[in-house]
């Protein structure tokens, strides 16, 4: 895996991921893998920073920088991964020198479609998403191919989102 790569990329809020599962298997998407994500966001002055720690057959943690503007359309990131050997040795000491933003908890599906990762996430407390990343290429290249994919699996642009999880969970009304 590189840790440092530029994703075009997008979110959507989805209502039936039934609906959706049986778009993607009609294009040729490919089933990888269903796992549970718990992401600690963490205070930071640019960008956003957490901890993902992933659990199910193969069990990972990973520090996870990335900046991305805040727009309900497809967007470019820029990202910084890396790979967590002794994870709870460093979760120990974030806790102690970082501020906690938030903690999303998910189920997320993963499909591959060519050179697209495509994300089925249930998020607690927020309900159902469908995200797409795909390195990016060519912007404008890239950008038509992910709409058009959009337009195969039935998502509509105004379904797109703007926001991380973590900044959905902070705006969401007690």
């Amino acid at each position: 895996m590189n840790p440092n790569r530029t994703i075009i990329e997008l979110k959507a809020r989805v209502e039936n991921l039934d609906l959706i599962r049986k778009e993607l298997l009609k294009i040729g998407a490919k089933f990888v893998a269903k796992i549970r994500q718990v992401d600690t966001y963490y205070e930071v002055p640019k960008g956003r920073l957490k901890l993902r720690e992933a659990f199910g057959e193969s069990p990972y943690t990973r520090l996870i920088y990335y900046e991305r503007e805040n727009i309900a359309d497809i967007k470019e990131s820029q990202i910084f991964i890396l790979e967590l050997k002794n994870h709870q040795k460093f979760k120990e000491l974030a806790q102690r020198i970082l501020k906690i933003r938030c903690v999303v908890d998910k189920i997320r599906e993963i499909y591959r479609f060519k050179n697209v990762q495509i994300h089925l996430d249930n998020v607690k407390d927020l309900g159902t998403f469908l995200e797409f990343e795909k390195p990016k290429k060519d912007t404008e290249l890239d950008r038509k191919f992910l709409e058009n994919l959009m337009r195969q699996i039935g998502i509509k642009h105004e379904n797109l989102e703007a926001l991380s999880y973590c900044e959905l969970i902070l705006k969401k009304p007690e």
